[in-house]
């Protein structure tokens, strides 16, 4: 709050907009366009609680599965295979640089001792991206996958097509690639699915949906409730935010 007054911006909000040239109305209106179409999750949520046959659904419910699907597990690579026919929409120049991260070490694989849990990927300008997985022989992890691999082509094309000094994206528009990729995968593996696998990834995507969209603008509105507390001269107390 001190450097945004200093500097002149009407907040920290505004302040944090601005590398990003993101002006502060396009956050308020993704947070005014969610709670528009709270209806669309409240609807999801009854599905699955339907679908579980419980009477009351609690936050464990959300990740229990709603059909019984074989658990088929899947090798690296059928994984690679799979992620790459799904991502054939995106062109020969994608996919030739996508299977040069595939054949060229450009991804830590597997859990090993010591190493971090999720997934990521992380690069340095004039140096091709690297992704670390912890892949499990399943479709998340092939979904995964895909995901990592938007972020390192959408840093290796990014760096190839701009000097170093505007060659980082903005986090506003970091997911783009890698959801986008995430989408492709799911619709191609939809073509070939049983009805049960089908229920299986749509619901896979819905969940998406709701982590990827609901869920992140939630944190995005509370974000701006804090920031306007202290905007507005008020002292943030655990009090007053357990009862936001």
């Amino acid at each position: 709050c001190f450097f945004a007054d200093v500097r002149n911006y009407s907040s920290t909000r505004a302040m944090y907009l601005d590398s990003a040239n993101v002006p502060e109305s396009v956050y308020d209106n993704l947070i005014g366009t969610v709670h528009e179409h709270m209806d669309l999750m409240y609807r999801y949520v009854d599905l699955r609680k339907k679908a579980l046959k419980v009477d009351e659904l609690h936050m464990y419910d959300i990740y229990a599965p709603i059909v019984d699907v074989p658990d088929k597990k899947y090798s690296f690579d059928e994984a690679k295979k799979m992620v790459k026919e799904g991502l054939a929409p995106m062109g020969k120049e994608y996919l030739e640089k996508l299977q040069e991260g595939f054949d060229n070490r450009w991804i830590d694989i597997y859990e090993n001792e010591g190493k971090r849990s999720g997934a990521y990927s992380w690069g340095i300008y004039g140096v091709h991206p690297y992704v670390l997985l912890n892949y499990q022989p399943r479709y998340n992890s092939i979904s995964t996958l895909a995901h990592e691999m938007g972020h390192a082509l959408h840093s290796y094309f990014s760096n190839k097509s701009q000097t170093y000094i505007n060659s980082d994206y903005s986090i506003f528009c970091a997911e783009v690639a890698s959801t986008t990729n995430e989408i492709l995968l799911l619709e191609h593996t939809l073509k070939t699915a049983s009805p049960e696998q089908k229920i299986y990834l749509l619901n896979q995507f819905l969940e998406a949906v709701r982590t990827t969209v609901y869920r992140q603008v939630q944190f995005a509105e509370f974000e701006k409730f804090i920031h306007n507390e202290i905007n507005e001269g008020r002292t943030l107390q655990a009090a007053m935010l357990e009862t936001y």
